[in-house]
């Protein structure tokens, strides 16, 4: 089996095609993916953070460093670097669904994991 990307959103730039940050060296997005197995129906939705290099500096630089469990970094905002990077790193294999679910919970933070979880770990 293999997973794909059925969609994607980010609730606070909607749509996200036209957002436009104020300085593309410095953005943060949390974005919903909803992963299912090609041709099937169903999907799970996994969130994840869609930042740049500056804005970690900018935001957590104080306190220390920060773990990069559930974010995707970049230099600059590019909408088609982004969507091509997130379809290329939740495509991934396995022999059921389980499987493939694992794999993708590293990656982007479930609906069933406990956001708090994520947010704990600023050092």
């Amino acid at each position: 089996m293999k997973s794909i990307v059925k969609s994607f959103i980010c609730i606070d730039h909607d749509p996200l095609e036209l957002y436009k940050p104020k300085d593309i060296y410095n953005f943060e997005l949390w974005l919903q993916i909803f992963v299912g197995v090609e041709d099937q129906v169903g999907e799970e939705m996994f969130q994840l953070c869609v930042c740049s290099t500056k804005w970690i500096e900018k935001n957590h630089t104080k306190k220390g460093g920060l773990i990069g469990l559930y974010h995707m970094i970049f230099i600059e905002y590019n909408y088609d670097k982004i969507c091509d990077t997130i379809k290329k790193i939740f495509s991934v294999e396995g022999n059921n669904w389980d499987e493939i679910y694992q794999k993708l919970s590293l990656i982007g933070l479930s609906e069933y994991q406990e956001l708090s979880v994520a947010s704990d770990f600023s050092i």
